[in-house]
């Protein structure tokens, strides 16, 4: 039998204390990162779960050297912006043209899009709807840093276009060592 504790919060107090009391992450002994950080945000990636929760998703890749290069570069600038830099118009239609001949005729439909490790939410068109390859790319090079699928390592880009629906209402639970510590 397990003990069920619930806490109702008021929402003025979740307005003004936010991330100091509720959305936060990252609680790490004496603030320093563990060792083992990265393997174990990994087993998280997109990847790991999208073919059993959404096995319609379709999935692009870019593995083009030159367009890694052109997307590492682009993100250097235009992360700190949150906006795509014109300066980079040029690669951006290049890589936008190769795309459509790659996978022609997918944008039939609105997309929710991920990468591996985050969604575009933080780039410059947001959350989406997105309908073309063009604001995809430019969402993702314009996404905050530590919430992009770009950084110096990256040699590949995987982008999973979700079919969209509209969310009225979000929740989320959260789990820590197989027991529900939270929804929201």
């Amino acid at each position: 039998m397990h003990t069920i504790n619930t806490v109702t919060v008021p929402i003025d107090d979740i307005i003004k204390y936010d991330n100091k009391k509720y959305n936060s992450n990252n609680h790490w002994n004496n603030n320093i990162r563990p060792i083992n950080y990265d393997h174990v945000l990994s087993l998280t990636h997109t990847e790991t779960w999208i073919d059993k929760f959404k096995p319609d998703t379709i999935k692009i890749n870019i593995t083009n050297p030159k367009h890694i290069n052109f997307l590492k570069l682009a993100y250097e600038c235009c992360s700190i912006t949150g906006k795509f830099s014109h300066i980079y118009d040029d690669e951006l239609e290049e890589l936008v043209k190769d795309l459509d001949d790659e996978y022609p005729d997918v944008f039939t439909e609105q997309f929710f899009v991920r990468v591996n490790n985050v969604s575009l939410k933080y780039g410059e068109h947001g959350v989406g709807p997105y309908t073309d390859f063009k604001k995809i790319i430019m969402s993702m090079v314009s996404s905050i840093k530590g919430h992009s699928p770009i950084n110096s390592e990256t040699n590949n880009v995987t982008i999973y276009l979700c079919p969209w629906c509209n969310i009225d209402d979000e929740f989320r639970v959260f789990v820590y060592k197989n027991s529900i510590t939270a929804i929201s």
